[in-house]
């Protein structure tokens, strides 16, 4: 049994987009150690922080990230939120990015609250 409830893992986009995401989960995950509920607790968890970090840093909220072959999402035994948060190459989320590091925190703090009181 792991001792964590829940992983989020950060990254930043490039390739000319702008706004935050996650990646969604839509493959099976039938490992003995990976519980039947991994996949709409994983996407549920992401789409929270999602809607905060959008909500809180004025980021543009999009549609979450079809990929299903993540290695990470393979071998985790507790939801995870894989966020890509904002797009480095783009000037406005770049602004965001290093100027609101502290709200950034605050939205996915939240998130992850928010989705822990749900998974109760």
């Amino acid at each position: 049994m792991p001792d964590a409830s829940a992983y989020v893992c950060i990254h930043s986009n490039a390739g000319g987009g702008h706004g935050t995401s996650y990646i969604r989960l839509d493959g099976e995950y039938g490992q003995s150690y990976i519980d039947e509920t991994y996949v709409s607790a994983s996407n549920e968890m992401g789409d929270i922080i999602n809607k905060k970090i959008a909500e809180i840093t004025g980021l543009a909220e999009n549609p979450p990230i079809n990929s299903p072959h993540l290695i990470l999402f393979n071998k985790s035994p507790v939801p995870i939120a894989y966020l890509e948060i904002g797009f480095y190459d783009n000037a406005s989320d770049l602004a965001i990015i290093e100027g609101s590091h502290d709200s950034i925190g605050k939205a996915i703090a939240e998130g992850i609250d928010e989705y822990l009181k749900k998974a109760v």
